[in-house]
C-alpha cells in the first residue's frame, strides 16, 4: 500500500491495470530507448508478438511510474511519463488504455492550470470510453473533470460534473466509488455554502461506512469533510466527534506503516 497521499485518487481508475510495476528514473531512461527501438520497427513493419508484449510491459511500467509521480504532486515529471506511455498505447491502438491515460493527463494539466488543454483531454477520454461502451470510464472522467473545474474555481461547473458521476455510481454496487463521489459533492457544497444539501449527502455516507473493504483514503476524506461541515454549522458535538475519528484513523494508518496520510481535502480554504 502506498505510503504517500494519493493525489486525486488514482486508485479508482476505471481501466484495470494488469501490471503494477514501477521503475526509478535510470531504468525509465533505458526503457524509453528500448521503446523507441520497437516503435521504429512497428512503423516500418509488423513487430513480433513477443516484441508487442514487451511494448505493453514497458508501457505499464512507464505509465505506473507516471501515476506514482502524480500521487507525489510531481505533475511535470508525471506528465512527461504519461505522454510517453500514451505514445505506446496509440501505437498499438489500445483504445481503453489511451482513454485512461488521456483522462489522467487531463487531471495533471488541470493541476498545472492549463485548463483548456485539461478539459479537451478529458473530453477525448469520454469519447473513447463511450466508443467502447465503458460507462464506468465515462463516470470517472466526469469526476476528474469536476476536479479540474474545482482547481479553476468554477465550483458550479465542478458540482455539475460531480453529480453526473454520482448519477452513474449510485445505481451500482460499488460502495467505494459512491463514497468517493459523495465526498466530492460534500466538498463542493461546503465551498458553495450549501450546508443543508451537504448534510443530506453526509447522512447517506454515514450508512456507507458500515460497509466492509472501503479504501482508507475515502474514509479519512469523509471524516475530515464531516468535521469541516459541522464546523461551518457550529455543531461542536459533531465537530469533536469527527475530529476524533479522523485523528484515530490517522494514528491507525501510521501504525500500519502508511505515513503522511491525510485527507486530500485538508486545505486551508475549505
Amino acid at each position: 500500500m502506498s505510503k504517500y497521499i494519493p493525489f486525486i485518487l488514482l486508485l479508482f481508475i476505471s481501466c484495470k491495470i494488469d501490471a503494477q510495476t514501477q521503475a526509478p528514473e535510470a531504468q525509465i531512461a533505458d526503457l524509453s530507448r528500448k521503446v523507441d527501438s520497437i516503435l521504429i520497427k512497428l512503423r516500418t513493419n509488423e513487430i513480433t508478438a513477443e516484441r508487442r508484449q514487451d511494448l505493453i510491459k514497458f508501457g505499464y511500467i512507464i505509465q505506473n511510474t507516471g501515476f506514482t509521480h502524480g500521487e507525489q504532486n510531481e505533475y511535470e515529471k508525471s506528465l512527461k511519463l504519461i505522454d510517453n506511455a500514451l505514445g505506446i498505447w496509440l501505437a498499438i491502438k489500445d483504445t481503453l488504455k489511451e482513454a485512461n491515460n488521456r483522462k489522467f493527463r487531463g487531471l495533471l494539466l488541470g493541476q498545472l492550470k492549463r485548463f483548456p488543454e485539461a478539459k479537451a483531454e478529458i473530453d477525448c477520454a469520454v469519447k473513447l470510453f463511450s466508443v467502447k461502451k465503458n460507462n464506468s470510464g465515462v463516470a470517472v472522467s466526469q469526476f476528474d473533470l469536476s476536479k479540474v473545474y474545482e482547481v479553476e474555481n468554477k465550483l458550479d461547473s465542478a458540482l455539475i460534473y460531480s453529480r453526473l458521476a454520482s448519477n452513474y455510481w449510485n445505481f451500482t454496487t460499488d460502495t467505494g466509488r459512491i463514497l468517493i463521489n459523495n465526498n466530492q459533492n460534500i466538498n463542493l457544497l461546503i465551498k458553495l455554502k450549501e450546508f443543508k444539501k451537504a448534510l443530506l449527502i453526509q447522512a447517506k455516507s454515514v450508512e456507507l461506512l458500515k460497509k466492509a473493504n472501503l479504501h482508507w483514503q475515502s474514509v479519512i476524506d469523509f471524516y475530515f469533510l464531516s468535521y469541516s461541515l459541522y464546523n461551518n454549522l457550529d455543531n461542536k458535538k459533531e465537530v469533536e466527534n469527527f475530529q476524533k475519528r479522523y485523528a484515530e484513523e490517522l494514528t491507525r494508518l501510521e501504525q500500519d506503516g502508511i505515513i503522511r496520510a491525510k485527507s486530500i481535502y485538508e486545505i486551508v480554504d475549505i
